[in-house]
């Protein structure tokens, strides 16, 4: 392959852009991609031609430039400070969807800390079910979020692992591909996470076969309203070198005016600036409240995007109906669900979203009651008869059973029993393997 200085092409563009960028300075720096570049130019000289005009000159580069602010590629990053738990998947998700409603193609990452390859061999007490990807990939759940809430297939890189940067980094180093030189933390694992991050930001999600717009990034990380964790967040956050653009507080309740504005005056954003999503009867309305809140229209300045401002509210009635219908819901049914690790119910979640699904479709409310499969045993009964006899008469209460797959022998008698008690009674049962 020949040097910059041997093709006489990319001495051209050099060219090009050199005399782009000394006719118009606010042009500068404002793409990358020198081939576009170079096309912007040919297009403005075929147009314009050598127009000595001043104005003229200012105006087109102006043009340009804000073109490429809109058409490059925007990154959203959702991070949740110090608390784990709180929603950043679907407010992720949300943000995604009422994005997406307006026309632009959305794409997601997660990041995840821990120096595991994958999701894969995780016990499921430690973070849930495992979510299977279209290619196999062994991901964490929020992708199951992402997936459903933006109508999108995901791939095993759309979820970032410490081990798998550290696994790539070393292989390269094996290779020879660092010539040598001391591999570091900073600058080869720092920009092995930059590099994955932009490779995967452009793969296509949505089977247009086209590049998202935007790529929206998740690093993981009671009572009266407290605002001291946010405002630390925000500093640990500014003392990184990012600013916060939105603030979107997880409350049991609306937020307060006082609430709002002190967060407004401390964490140095605009009091529109400061989204509430306290909790709803369904994630179906998270969307909604950030639309009722104006985060469109916010995004849509700050990343200057091609926006379709009527797209979003006609797309958002279908959400509406969809939130309004499930609370509508007046016929219930009650569904035990008998398993081994009911302690985390994230462990069971492919089954829970099913049932919730399921229930909807048939216009009934779900009422799932989670039974441990060794409560049920005659050890128990000896050990511990209250409990017992609580989770018979949890079992004996129920409309429908359904067993999920486990692993090992704790709990296979108490399972064998739930099976036998409905087989017997005649209730519906369904049995689910591994």
């Amino acid at each position: 392959m020949p040097t910059v200085e041997e093709c006489t092409c990319c001495q051209e563009i050099a060219e090009v852009t050199n005399q782009l960028d000394e006719q118009h300075p606010s042009f500068s720096g404002v793409c990358t991609d020198i081939w576009v570049l170079r096309a912007a130019y040919l297009a403005y000289r075929q147009q314009y031609g050598d127009s000595n005009d001043t104005q003229q000159q200012s105006d087109i580069g102006l043009r340009l430039a804000s073109f490429f602010a809109r058409s490059a590629m925007k990154y959203i990053l959702v991070t949740g400070g110090v608390i784990s738990g709180i929603g950043k998947g679907v407010i992720a998700s949300s943000l995604g969807t009422i994005l997406k409603a307006g026309g632009v193609r959305v794409t997601s990452i997660k990041i995840d800390p821990y120096i595991n390859i994958d999701a894969g061999t995780f016990s499921p007490y430690e973070h849930g079910e495992v979510y299977v990807l279209d290619d196999g990939g062994e991901v964490d759940l929020d992708l199951g979020n992402y997936e459903r809430f933006l109508d999108v297939t995901l791939r095993r890189d759309n979820n970032i692992t410490t081990g798998k940067i550290y696994q790539q980094v070393i292989n390269k180093e094996r290779r020879g591909d660092y010539l040598g030189k001391t591999v570091q933390v900073v600058p080869h694992i720092t920009d092995a996470i930059q590099e994955w991050v932009e490779r995967v930001a452009k793969i296509p999600v949505d089977g247009h076969k086209k590049e998202p717009d935007i790529c929206i990034i998740e690093p993981k990380t009671t009572g009266e309203q407290k605002t001291k964790p946010t405002q630390n967040s925000v500093r640990e956050l500014r003392g990184l070198g990012l600013f916060s653009d939105l603030l979107v507080c997880r409350s049991q309740s609306p937020l307060s005016d006082e609430v709002r504005n002190k967060l407004s005056n401390f964490c140095h954003v605009g009091p529109e600036q400061v989204i509430c999503v306290h909790d709803v009867t369904s994630i179906y309305r998270v969307p909604l409240l950030l639309q009722e809140q104006k985060v469109v229209e916010y995004l849509t300045q700050r990343l200057q995007l091609a926006f379709h401002p009527n797209k979003p509210r006609k797309f958002l009635l279908k959400w509406k109906e969809l939130a309004d219908a499930q609370d509508r819901l007046l016929k219930e049914v009650t569904i035990a669900l008998v398993g081994k690790y009911t302690k985390l119910a994230d462990a069971y979640t492919s089954v829970v979203k099913a049932l919730r699904h399921s229930s909807m479709a048939a216009s009934h409310k779900l009422n799932l009651k989670y039974i441990e499969a060794s409560d049920l045993e005659e050890e128990t009964q000896k050990e511990n008869p209250v409990r017992y006899h609580e989770a018979w008469q949890l079992l004996c209460s129920s409309n429908g059973v359904i067993i999920p797959g486990g692993f090992g022998i704790r709990g296979l008698e108490g399972k064998i029993k739930a099976a036998q008690w409905a087989r017997e009674n005649k209730v519906p049962f369904l049995g689910k393997t591994c």
